[in-house]
């Protein structure tokens, strides 16, 4: 079947010339009214590198129309250490369109970039992960969704039946501290991105000043953790979130040593001052006693509590996002991939 396919579609990495086609696509077959088939810039912003555009097209050889498409994000610019994370695959199913194709994109896409590692983050469980696991032998999961929650009286954006008891095992501060990263001049002079590049996935600076420091709509929070001694030990990027007359803090990102997280429940308790509801961590490869010593809980369906994901608009329910990785033991956060991006530029 690869054979029939490539005499029927041409795979190619896209060019800038192809945004528009891609932007029509994603209005046609994904979503009429996506943000990425409406608005060009920041369809530039998420996947424009010069004249290179991050997607993976298959066009028709008929009639040169475009029939596929698989979108993708750098975790760094390090070739030697080069993991990507996956964005929109899709395949369109018109009458005369050969079967398997969305596979075949795929698969071009890991022959075109020649990646380490692909991870997909928000895969649908029903369709994509078994497609994953089966046939490509990826390794696949659901995020750990753990929160803190601020002892209020009442809170309009959680929905807490249950109110967690405080860990008893939450570890000495032991004098870290966090302390707030402005530019990205000040991230690369005191965070040490080379010794992270067996991490899967490997982030660089590129990544952090793109993602972060540069994002058009969202304005994040960017902290460094630091050791009495004055050693940044940890990445922590937060989005304050709005709704309900109410507020919450959302860690989308933790890149560094893991055991630092630990020491941070003073310091994370500050950050929700006497009015922030929660701080919500969607993850995936942090050891759970980390994440209790910091004071954080699992939520679980047992105890009725809601941790809300979408605000854009705003569900008031508990979502499960569901991942990939080609290779074992990935660390992911909720900003990992497309998880954290906007419906609409405001």
């Amino acid at each position: 079947m690869p054979g029939k396919l490539e005499e029927r579609y041409r795979f190619y990495l896209a060019k800038k010339q192809d945004i528009l086609d891609i932007m029509t696509y994603i209005g046609k077959y994904w979503k009429p009214n996506h943000i990425l088939a409406q608005n060009r810039e920041f369809f530039e912003y998420e996947f424009a590198a010069g004249e290179d555009i991050h997607f993976v097209l298959a066009r028709d050889r008929k009639d040169e129309s475009l029939a596929g498409i698989h979108g993708y994000y750098l975790c760094s610019k390090n070739k030697a250490h080069w993991d990507i994370w996956g964005s929109m695959w899709s395949a369109r199913s018109e009458p005369d369109d050969l079967p398997f194709l969305g596979v075949e994109l795929a698969r071009q896409r890991d022959k075109l970039l020649k990646e380490r590692c692909q991870i997909g983050v928000g895969n649908n469980p029903k369709t994509a992960i078994p497609l994953l696991e089966r046939v490509f032998k990826h390794h696949c999961g659901k995020l750990d969704h753990y929160y803190m929650l601020n002892d209020l009286k009442e809170y309009t954006i959680a929905q807490i039946k249950t109110k967690p008891l405080p860990s008893s095992s939450q570890t000495d501060d032991k004098g870290y501290f966090l302390e707030r990263i402005e530019t990205p001049a000040e991230l690369a002079a005191k965070f040490p991105f080379t010794d992270y590049t067996d991490q899967i996935p490997y982030k660089d600076l590129w990544y952090y000043q793109h993602r972060f420091f540069e994002h058009p709509v969202y304005h994040y929070l960017i902290y460094g953790c630091f050791t009495p001694e004055q050693k940044m030990k940890a990445i922590l990027v937060f989005r304050r979130q709005e709704q309900n007359d109410s507020a919450v803090l959302r860690l989308v990102d933790y890149y560094g040593e893991h055991e630092a997280l630990s020491h941070l429940n003073r310091e994370l308790r500050a950050l929700l001052g006497p009015e922030m509801e929660y701080i919500d961590f969607y993850c995936c490869g942090f050891a759970p006693e980390i994440l209790t010593a910091a004071g954080f809980v699992l939520k679980n369906a047992e105890d009725g509590n809601i941790i809300p994901n979408y605000f854009e608009p705003f569900v008031p329910e508990n979502i499960d996002i569901w991942y990939n990785s080609s290779l074992p033991n990935p660390i992911i956060c909720k900003a990992d991939a497309d998880q954290d991006r906007p419906n609409a530029v405001k």
